[in-house]
């Protein structure tokens, strides 16, 4: 299930090693150079620059002892946090495998139930922002139709970047040259792990407005804090992923 769920950052880190050549598992060493632990590590590895995985493999464990590089990580089930450098042994039961985000990444998600991910094409996006200790975050999406093989052409893919600073989180095309409106995915949700307190507000804004028309004033958003885990869940923001948006949290 979490790898269905998963589907839109795959997408994205095929394309991130189509465009720039980049593996899409990576060894430790190829992010953190400078950390020696890391260069015969071979029990673990990232996808990407975001997702560090720990494999269970000896029979019976329902324990894993993961390396955490520097910054912070954060478990993709519990938003537990982790603080690297550091070795830390960590729960693994038979139905989870340990796999972490790092802090300062935006990594996509679809969280509906489907039996296949033909039928998850037009679904509607979470994105999963998870804080560094400066507080901000970024992330890229790539989006097609999910339908045709070919798309070596710019008007048959787009690519937008997410940035968050500052309690603001920033939606803008940086790439491809598919028409605007083709893409349909909305953004259900928005998850900021790392979030210290209960904001006030949260409002986003659309420019131009709504698929180019007039500007309109800051949507007023509904949200959860859990202070426990530091976890802002921002619900049904209304805009859609391929829109120029700006969501600030106060």
């Amino acid at each position: 299930m979490a790898r269905y769920t998963l589907l839109p950052f795959w997408y994205t880190t095929f394309y991130v090693a189509f465009a720039e050549g980049l593996p899409v598992m990576r060894p430790l060493w190829m992010e953190y150079p400078t950390e020696k632990i890391t260069f015969d590590m071979d029990d673990q590895w990232l996808i990407g620059s975001d997702l560090l995985v720990k494999p269970v493999t000896a029979a019976g464990a329902t324990t894993a002892s993961v390396y955490f590089p520097k910054g912070v990580w954060y478990d993709i089930d519990t938003y537990a946090a982790f603080a690297g450098p550091a070795t830390k042994k960590v729960e693994a039961p038979l139905e989870k495998i340990p796999v972490y985000q790092r802090g300062g990444s935006i990594v996509p998600r679809k969280m509906r139930l489907r039996r296949s991910s033909a039928l998850m094409a037009g679904d509607p996006y979470t994105m999963v922002v998870a804080l560094d200790g400066g507080g901000s975050a970024e992330g890229l999406v790539y989006m097609d139709d999910e339908h045709t093989l070919k798309h070596d052409k710019k008007s048959e893919f787009v690519v937008r970047k997410l940035t968050m600073q500052k309690g603001s989180l920033s939606c803008v095309r940086v790439g491809g040259g598919m028409e605007a409106g083709m893409i349909k995915n909305e953004v259900e949700r928005v998850v900021v792990v790392g979030w210290k307190s209960k904001p006030k507000s949260v409002t986003v804004s659309v420019e131009g407005g709504k698929e180019g028309g007039e500007a309109q004033a800051a949507l007023l958003l509904e949200f959860e804090y859990n202070g426990k885990k530091k976890v802002l869940t921002i619900r049904k923001p209304a805009v859609m992923v391929d829109e120029n948006w700006t969501m600030v949290i106060r």
